[in-house]
C-alpha cells in the first residue's frame, strides 16, 4: 500500500494494472468527527493499518481509510504537546517524537490491538519511556545508527533539532543508557547577517530565529552563543575607535531593539570558550533595524529602520546615551559612513541618497524631544534619475540601423543576380 499525508490530507493507496499501465488507485481518509488536522509523522503496521500523529499531539490509529480510535494519554494528557514529528517501528516497539522535544516508546500490541466501542471515544495509553531531550528542543527528524561490530551502540539515534542542532540520543530500555548530547548547534533558519573580526580568525553572525553566535573559522568551531528575543536582522563588529579590545558586538532585531554586547573568557564548566555579556539595550524604533554605522572616531552609533523612516544616533564615549532621532521622507534601505567627508550616507527606498551631517550630543537640546530638526542644513540630497528607457531606445536604434544596412545590401545584389 502507498500512504500519502499533507496538509489536512490523508490518503491510501495501490498500485493497480490498467489498459494503460500501472496507475495509482486509492480513496481519501474520512476524518468523520475527528477534527481535520495535518499529519507529518506516520508509520504503517504489520497487518496493514496506520499509525498516524496529529498536530494537537494525540496520535490516530487508521484502518483502511476510516479512523479506528484516536490515542491519548490519561487525565486528558496528550501524547506529545504539539504536532508529531516522527513515528518509528522498531524492533516491536513504537517511538514517537514530535515539537514538544521529547522521544515517547509505546507497547506496539497494546496500540495495535486498540478500539473503542463509542464512535469519536479516545483510546488511552502511557508510554513506556519517556525522554525529554531538552528545553526549547523541536525533534523534526531521526534516524538510526547501526554498527555491525558493536551491538550495544544499535540503539543510539541522530535527532535534528528545529532550533538548530543535531543531537546524539540513546533510547534503549537500559537503565545505563546515557543522556542526550549535543552533537552541533546552528541557526535555525536564515542568517540574516556575517560580519568579520577586525583583528583575527573569528566571525560573527545572527539569525531571523534572533541567537547570536561568534565561531573560529580556521578550527570550525562555535566559541559562543546566545538566543534572544526578537528576531535578529543586523550585526556589527566596531574596530578599536569603539572597543581597544575589539570584544563589542551591536545587534540590531526586527523589533527595533539593539543590544550591545561584550565577549570575554568563559568559565572553565562552560561548554563554549568565550561568554556573551549584555551591556545595554535600547529600542529606538517601532520596526526592524535594517542598518547601522559607527563613525571613524568612534563616538557615534547610528541606527536605522525601514519602518518608522528613522536616523537614531547615540553617544558611545557616554554609555551608548541617546542623542536623538530624524525622521526621514521613506523608509532606509542602506547605510555607509564616507569617511572623506566624515558624515553618513543613507540610501533611501525611493532611490534617494542623504549624505548626513553627525549631530554634536552638546548641540542637541533634549529638554522637550529626541526628535533632532533635519531642516537645519545637516542633511544633503541626491537624487538619481533611471536611463534605463534611454538604453533600451539606443539598443533599439543599434538594431534598426543594422537591419537598415542588411537590407540596402541585399537591394544592391540584386542587379547582379
Amino acid at each position: 500500500a502507498v500512504v500519502s499525508t499533507q496538509s489536512g490530507h490523508y490518503g491510501r493507496g495501490k498500485m493497480a494494472a490498467t489498459f494503460t499501465g500501472l496507475k495509482l488507485q486509492g480513496e481519501l481518509g474520512k476524518f468523520g468527527r475527528t477534527p481535520i488536522s495535518d499529519i507529518e509523522g506516520y508509520v504503517e503496521l504489520p497487518d496493514g493499518k496506520v499509525l498516524s500523529g496529529t498536530e494537537w499531539g494525540n496520535m490516530l490509529l487508521w484502518d483502511g481509510d476510516l479512523i479506528k480510535c484516536e490515542l491519548t494519554q490519561f487525565n486528558k494528557k496528550k501524547c506529545h504537546d504539539g504536532m508529531i514529528q516522527e513515528i518509528f517501528l522498531d524492533e516491536g516497539e513504537l517511538i514517537t517524537a514530535g515539537d514538544d522535544g521529547a522521544i515517547k516508546i509505546w507497547d506496539f500490541e497494546t496500540i495495535d490491538g486498540a478500539d473503542v466501542v463509542e464512535e469519536n471515544a479516545h483510546f488511552r495509553i502511557e508510554p513506556m519511556i519517556d525522554i525529554p531531550v531538552g528545553e526549547g528542543v523541536r525533534i523534526l527528524s531521526m534516524c538510526k545508527t547501526y554498527n555491525p561490530n558493536n551491538i550495544d551502540t544499535n540503539s543510539i539515534w541522530l535527532a535534528q533539532d528545529g532550533s538548530g542542532a543535531i543531537w546524539k540520543l540513546d533510547i534503549s530500555v537500559s537503565l545505563t543508557k546515557k543522556a542526550p548530547e549535543l552533537i552541533q548547534s546552528f541557526h535555525a533558519g536564515t542568517i540574516r547577517q556575517i560580519v568579520p573580526c577586525p583583528y583575527t580568525h573569528m566571525m560573527a553572525s545572527i539569525g531571523e530565529e534572533g541567537s547570536v553566535r561568534v565561531l573560529d573559522y580556521l578550527r570550525k568551531q562555535t566559541l559562543v552563543a546566545r538566543k534572544f528575543s526578537g528576531g535578529g536582522s543586523h550585526l556589527l563588529w566596531p574596530g578599536r575607535a569603539v572597543d581597544p579590545k575589539m570584544a563589542t558586538l551591536i545587534a540590531g532585531f526586527r523589533d527595533g531593539v539593539i543590544r550591545v554586547l561584550t565577549l570575554d573568557y568563559a568559565e572553565p564548566e562552560s561548554p563554549y570558550e568565550l561568554k556573551m555579556i549584555l551591556r545595554h539595550v535600547h529600542k529606538p524604533h517601532k520596526g526592524e533595524v535594517t542598518g547601522m554605522v559607527v563613525d571613524d572616531e568612534g563616538k557615534t552609533l547610528i541606527t536605522g529602520s525601514k519602518d518608522d523612516c528613522s536616523l537614531f544616533f547615540f553617544d558611545i564615549k557616554s554609555e551608548y546615551l541617546p542623542i536623538g532621532f530624524m525622521k526621514l521622507e521613506a523608509p532606509i534601505a542602506t547605510m555607509a559612513w564616507y569617511t572623506h567627508t566624515g558624515r553618513l550616507l543613507v540610501g533611501l527606498t525611493n532611490g534617494k541618497i542623504l549624505e548626513v551631517m553627525v549631530p554634536d550630543p552638546g548641540m542637541v537640546d533634549t529638554t522637550v524631544t529626541y526628535e533632532i530638526n533635519s531642516s537645519l542644513g545637516m542633511i544633503r540630497e541626491y537624487e538619481f534619475q533611471s536611463v534605463a528607457h534611454k538604453l533600451s531606445k539606443a539598443k533599439y536604434e543599434v538594431v534598426q540601423m543594422k537591419k537598415e544596412k542588411s537590407t540596402d545590401c541585399d537591394s544592391a545584389l540584386i542587379p547582379l543576380l
